[in-house]
């Protein structure tokens, strides 16, 4: 890693022989990766674009307090050809408060990564918000009380239970509009459990075609 001067200018030390990819990294600007070849010692200008930024405020809904050391991510759900700057992270600080920077222009939706009260309190996403260069877009998270999904998985030709097998869960924590979701593998017994916004459509996905049914109880 190297941090440019006054200039913009920036020297780092590669092993020889061998090539790299360079990413620009900045709050308030976004720039494509940069290809450094493994002859090369110079490395043309990169030219920055504005960013944009999600700025909000995670709120415990049980207890009317901020939802304080929330780590929390916005993903662009377009197309985008540089997938390491279309995914930015933060943590919420004391007031809840948060501020994700670096964002090239585009759509995305800001997720709940990890609750600072564990997985059975989740919050819905924020889908669908408009990040523009130059400016910041609001996207507030509420974190709920989960409302509990547990199933078994089922091999179709034992109809035994299946340990070890990733299932994969989509709901409105984790929407399919962002092509997310949240996996997990099944104990010793098959079983899995999720937690989920109350209210909200959930979509449970083994990962082998051989399933003969996942039974849900919620």
């Amino acid at each position: 890693m190297a941090v440019t001067d006054a200039e913009g200018r920036y020297a780092m030390n590669l092993p020889e022989g061998s090539s790299a990819t360079l990413l620009a990294l900045h709050p308030m600007y976004a720039g494509p990766g940069v290809k450094c070849e493994a002859d090369q010692r110079t490395i043309p200008p990169v030219k920055l674009e504005a960013a944009g930024r999600v700025v909000g405020t995670a709120v415990d809904t049980t207890n009317g307090r901020p939802g304080a050391g929330a780590r929390l991510h916005a993903s662009r759900i377009e197309r985008y050809d540089n997938p390491l700057l279309a995914t930015q992270w933060t943590t919420t600080d004391e007031q809840g408060r948060c501020r994700i920077g670096g964002l090239p222009p585009g759509v995305y939706n800001v997720y709940l990564d990890e609750s600072p009260r564990g997985e059975r309190f989740p919050a819905a996403a924020v889908e669908g918000v408009r990040v523009e260069g130059g400016l910041e877009a609001n996207a507030g998270l509420k974190l709920v009380q989960g409302r509990r999904i547990e199933g078994t998985v089922i091999d179709a030709r034992t109809g035994q239970p299946m340990a070890g097998t990733e299932v994969l869960c989509s709901n409105s924590a984790l929407p399919s509009s962002g092509h997310e979701g949240r996996s997990m593998k099944t104990d010793e017994k098959g079983r899995f459990v999720f937690f989920v916004p109350p209210g909200c459509r959930a979509s449970i996905t083994p990962a082998r075609k051989i399933l003969k049914s996942v039974r849900l109880s919620a």
